[in-house]
């Protein structure tokens, strides 16, 4: 049995520069009104489209949320269910990522 993998923020954004590594926010809609990673994807966890998954299954998925659990929880579920062969959970969310001084964009957003 696979695990998800615990990547810290730093990390994180150097992977980032890769083209093969894609960060997918499963955050609620309306808590991106807030703030959001700048070119991450948003898949939100409560609609979460497994097929989706599909053209990212080559790449290094990284999953974010607001501490760290949804994104386990959800890379979890794809490795258990052989969608994905590698995921990874970014450590402390989003929360982690700002603290870490990574790009977030707190502009207002329509809803």
């Amino acid at each position: 049995m696979q695990f998800v993998k615990e990547a810290n923020a730093v990390d994180v954004g150097q992977w980032l520069e890769d083209s093969d590594t894609v960060l997918i926010d499963v955050r609620e809609d309306s808590e991106l009104q807030f703030a959001r990673v700048p070119n991450a994807i948003h898949h939100p966890l409560s609609q979460f489209n497994v097929a989706a998954m599909e053209k990212e299954k080559d790449k290094r998925v990284v999953f974010i949320c607001a501490h760290g659990v949804r994104s386990y929880q959800i890379g979890q579920h794809l490795l258990d269910n052989g969608i994905l062969k590698e995921a990874y959970s970014l450590t402390g969310g989003l929360q982690a990522w700002a603290a870490a001084g990574m790009p977030v964009d707190t502009s207002p957003q329509a809803a």
